[in-house]
C-alpha cells in the first residue's frame, strides 16, 4: 500500500479526488492538516508526483496562517501521504553570531497510494467446465493483442495454447 520515499507516483484527476477523500475521512488528521492536505494536493505536477511550494504559499491558499501549515505538514507526514525533502540554499548566511543555512523550500513527494479494488472471488456455482469456449477467431484475435502489447512492453509473448 506504502510505496517507498524515492518512489513518485503520477497523480491525475481522479488520483487527486480519490486522495483527497481519504484525506477528509482520516480520523488521525486534525481539521487543518485535512484542509492543507487537499491544498497541497493541487500544487503537485501530474507527471512528477511531486510539489515545492513555500510554507507563505500554501498558508495562503489554504487560507491558514504559516504557522497552522507548518504543523499540519508532519501530520501528513505520519500518516504516511507524503515525504518532505528540504531543499537547503548553498551558501551558509550568519544569523545572531551564528552560521546557518537557509532552507529554500520543501519538496513534497505524495507516497500513499490507494488500494486497488480486490479481485473478485470465483464463485462456487460456476465452475470452469461450465463456461462456453470462446470462438477461435475471438480468440486469435486476443492473443495477437496480448503479444502485441507484451512486445511494446518488453516482455516475452505468451505460449499459444495447444
Amino acid at each position: 500500500m506504502f510505496a517507498g520515499a524515492d518512489t513518485t507516483m503520477q497523480i491525475d484527476r481522479n488520483e487527486r479526488a480519490r486522495i483527497g477523500v481519504q484525506i477528509r475521512k482520516d480520523a488521525r488528521l486534525t481539521h487543518t492538516a485535512k484542509h492543507v492536505g487537499q491544498t497541497l494536493l493541487f500544487f503537485f505536477m501530474g507527471a512528477l508526483g511531486r510539489a515545492w511550494p513555500k510554507y507563505e504559499t500554501l498558508a495562503e491558499q489554504a487560507g491558514v496562517s504559516v504557522r497552522s501549515a507548518k504543523r499540519a505538514i508532519p501530520q501528513l507526514i505520519a500518516a504516511g501521504y507524503l515525504t518532505r525533502t528540504r531543499r537547503w540554499g548553498p551558501n551558509p548566511i550568519q544569523r545572531h553570531g551564528r552560521w546557518t543555512r537557509t532552507c529554500l523550500s520543501n519538496l513534497y513527494v505524495w507516497v500513499k497510494r490507494l488500494s486497488a479494488k480486490p479481485a473478485p472471488k470465483p464463485r462456487p456455482d460456476i465452475k470452469k467446465e461450465d463456461q462456453a469456449p470462446l470462438p477461435p477467431d475471438l480468440a486469435a484475435a486476443l492473443a495477437r493483442f496480448g503479444n502485441s502489447l507484451a512486445n511494446k512492453l518488453g516482455l516475452p509473448p505468451a505460449p499459444t495454447p495447444a
